[in-house]
């Protein structure tokens, strides 16, 4: 049996809470999503735990590269860049030309290289990107904006 006394990862407040995604690696690693600590220089990304040996890894989550970065900036001006809270690469893209990325407070949009084409995709978030590349977004119901714990 393994005990781990400061088992959180992620600090927790009184009355907020929130669902953390979880993700078994292999048989013995769970991933959960991680959110700027003091030693983690990346906003997001995620951990890796061993469940006998506890914290084997942490992983930054994707960025935006600089040409994609200089299409959304000039599509939405200069602040665009301090607002990404969220980038999401599809995946299957050899080539790296499609993006998602959900902005504080502006919305989620796309953004295709190859096109030059940066497009608005509403305010919710981007969650996945399917086998047939297609984006998949959580827009909200109530028309507020959704927190989103995710792993990348």
């Amino acid at each position: 049996m393994s005990a781990f006394p400061k088992a959180a990862y992620m600090g927790h407040s009184e009355g907020w809470h929130l669902i953390y995604p979880v993700e078994w690696t292999d048989r013995d690693t769970v991933a959960v999503p991680l959110l700027g600590t003091a030693d983690f220089s990346s906003a997001r990304g995620k951990a890796l735990f061993h469940y006998r040996q506890g914290l084997l890894s942490k992983v930054e989550a994707p960025v935006l590269p600089e040409e994609a970065l200089a299409l959304l900036k000039s599509e939405l001006g200069e602040q665009a860049s301090s607002q990404i809270v969220r980038t999401l690469p599809n995946p299957d893209d050899e080539q790296a030309r499609y993006y998602a990325v959900s902005l504080a407070d502006m919305g989620s949009y796309l953004i295709v290289l190859d096109h030059d084409k940066v497009m608005r995709l509403g305010t919710g978030n981007p969650l996945v990107w399917t086998s047939d590349g297609q984006i998949v977004v959580w827009h909200s119901t109530e028309g507020n904006s959704v927190s989103l714990a995710s792993l990348e």
